[in-house]
């Protein structure tokens, strides 16, 4: 939390729902320049929050959660210096503690209730028995129609194209209220990462062996494993082994057999 800060800006997506692009750019200026960004994301229990993914840490300004409604009050007895944020609908406050460096910060990844999270039997609440019940409907039907995100399901919805479709475009937005995305929808449009690329490294032969070991004898055989055949050879007194898959058995059974 920093008090100097005028805007909520996050690095960590995986802390935030429903990142997108917004219509206007936010211009953050601090010591070493101005970083620009124009995306936004929701921070579960609080609210929106620009997101930078290239920025150090995440900021939360106290001015704005001051404009959100959250009571904030500092207790410096004992030398434990510590802000702290009291929620509107008088839940578990969330304590900032006071770092080595001075700053105010609160450990998202602690289990005695200080992370910013909220669970469906809370969002439940907001809801009356009905509106759940239709919400759940929703839900169910997107799970059948092969996880159409909420915008093509909402637009499905809205022109009618689903016959006999007993939701409405409410019971699909409070479905996403309380139950968040859908996850199989998420894991079918999430991008591959790119893979840790591979570093190949070539060890040259010993010329003691090039020398001692001028002519190799090798010894070889098919091996089948799983119903895929596969060529072995291993080098006398050298030991070195090495295999590689065949498709046509018949190409190399005359090496085998002479081999054996």
């Amino acid at each position: 939390m920093d008090n100097q800060s005028t805007v909520d800006v996050f690095n960590n997506a995986s802390v935030l729902e429903n990142i997108h692009k917004s219509t206007t750019t936010m211009n953050i200026h601090f010591n070493a320049g101005i970083a620009s960004t124009s995306m936004v994301g929701d921070l579960p229990g609080y609210g929106t929050v620009w997101y930078h993914p290239k920025g150090i840490t995440n900021i939360l300004s106290l001015s704005c959660i001051i404009e959100k409604g959250y009571h904030v009050t500092f207790d410096s007895k004992d030398g434990d210096n510590k802000l702290i944020v009291n929620k509107p609908d008088v839940g578990t406050p969330r304590i900032f503690t006071q770092s080595d460096c001075g700053l105010y910060y609160t450990d998202m990844k602690l289990s005695n209730g200080t992370a910013l999270v909220t669970t469906v039997e809370e969002n439940k609440t907001k809801y009356s028995n009905c509106e759940y019940s239709h919400a759940l409907q929703a839900r169910n039907i997107q799970k059948i129609i092969c996880h159409l995100s909420n915008c093509d399901f909402l637009r499905i919805v809205d022109k009618n194209l689903l016959p006999n479709c007993p939701i409405t475009h409410r019971d699909i937005v409070a479905a996403g209220h309380i139950f968040g995305p859908d996850i199989g929808s998420l894991k079918g449009k999430t991008v591959r990462s790119t893979p840790i690329p591979v570093n190949m490294s070539l060890v040259d032969i010993p010329s003691t062996n090039m020398s001692h070991y001028h002519e190799i004898i090798l010894a070889g055989d098919i091996m089948i494993v799983k119903k895929v055949a596969f060529f072995v050879t291993i080098s006398c007194n050298l030991k070195f082994g090495k295999c590689f898959q065949i498709k046509n058995h018949c190409k190399y059974s005359w090496m085998a057999n002479s081999m054996h």
